[in-house]
């Protein structure tokens, strides 16, 4: 089979400034990707230091949520009057009265559900 030539492309070679830019942007690519590829090994240990540190935290966390239901059934008076004096105290003294009796009643409406 016969090629058709592609009439956008010109038949003369590349000129020296073409070539030396080509070659530029693919020295400057391999330079990128190989520093990038140093920045994943060298990262990668801190990372995973970091997610076995802090599996166990969340772990624990999971489990104490977990719990809650369970805590909310024996002491409902006692959780839902803890968080409305918790957000209401610091509301009042910082903010004045009628921002504390908001707080607590904000607080303790989505405590008591």
């Amino acid at each position: 089979r016969l090629r058709k030539k592609n009439p956008h492309r010109s038949a003369k070679k590349m000129s020296g400034v073409e070539s030396s830019l080509k070659a530029y942007v693919r020295s400057a690519r391999e330079k990128v990707n190989s520093s990038l590829a140093g920045v994943e090994n060298s990262s990668r240990p801190a990372t995973e230091g970091f997610v076995s540190r802090v599996a166990p935290i969340v772990n624990q966390l999971r489990y104490a949520a977990s719990r809650i239901p369970h805590v909310r059934e024996k002491y409902p008076a006692a959780i839902v009057g803890g968080v409305t004096m918790g957000f209401s105290i610091p509301a009042l003294l910082t903010r004045g009265r009628f921002a504390g009796v908001m707080a607590g009643v904000v607080a303790g409406s989505t405590a008591a559900l």
